[in-house]
This record gives structure tokens, sequence and C-alpha cells, in this order.
């Protein structure tokens, strides 16, 4: 009965939750209650009819986050194995590197074009030394 007492006392203040109102809804439904709390019968019945019952707790809200989740762990994996695929097709492009004068030249237009005049000295020299290829081949 205490308890009853101090939740009146909250709700006539505004303090009281939804929880606790529902509490004393039900309360003052039972046929025998006080006679000192009878003046407030009336009252809590007539608010319990129109007060809207405490919705239930709802899981739904999980679902979402972990369709969510799920929808993002699908991607990264299918972006992953599409990434690891690319790499795999792709052919490694040798490179064409000159030194000059200790400098080192990777843009492949100039070494081509240093090679072509290079051929051609030694094609018009009568001397034709033995040319040695360092680094990888490629067969085709």
């Amino acid at each position: 009965m205490k308890q009853i007492e101090k939740l009146i006392e909250k709700f006539m203040n505004a303090e009281t939750t939804l929880q606790e109102e529902q509490t004393l809804y039900t309360y003052f439904k039972k046929k025998d209650i006080p006679e000192e709390l009878e003046e407030y019968r009336e009252f809590f019945l007539t608010l319990g009819e129109v007060a809207p019952a405490i919705p239930k707790a709802k899981t739904v809200w999980l679902r979402k986050p972990l369709r969510w989740v799920a929808a993002a762990s699908i991607l990264l994996v299918l972006g992953g194995a599409s990434l690891w695929g690319l790499q795999k097709d792709q052919k490694e492009e040798p490179v064409c590197y000159l030194k000059i004068n200790g400098e080192v030249i990777t843009d492949k237009e100039i070494v081509l074009k240093h090679m072509q005049e290079k051929m051609a000295l030694l094609m018009l020299s009568e001397e034709r030394p033995q040319l040695e290829f360092v680094g990888k081949t490629i067969e085709q």
C-alpha cells in the first residue's frame, strides 16, 4: 500500500513512467482496495481506459542493422575477391630502363629512341660486338 501511495504522489507530480502509470491503472481495477484510496478509484479507472497500453518491446530493430552488416560484409568479400582476380589476371609489364652517366631513365620513349640510335651505329660500324641481354626475356 505504501508503494501505491508513493506512485499516486509521483503521478500527481507528473513524475511517473508509463509502466508505473500502468501499475496504478491495474491496481485500481481490483475490487478490494483500502478506503483511504477509494477516492482515487474512479479517476484511475477512467484514465486507465483512455490511456494507451504500454507497447511491447520489439526485437525488429535488431533485424535491420543485421541486414546492413550482412550486406556490407557480402559486398566487402565480393569486392576483395574481384580485386584479387583482377590483380591475378594482370601481367607484369616489363620494366624498361637505361643508365646514362649513372642516371637511370625509365621513360619508355626515351629508352627506345636511344636504343634505336645505338643499334643504327652498331649496324654501321665494321666491328660487330657480341651483345648480351641482361634481365628477363619475354616470349610471345
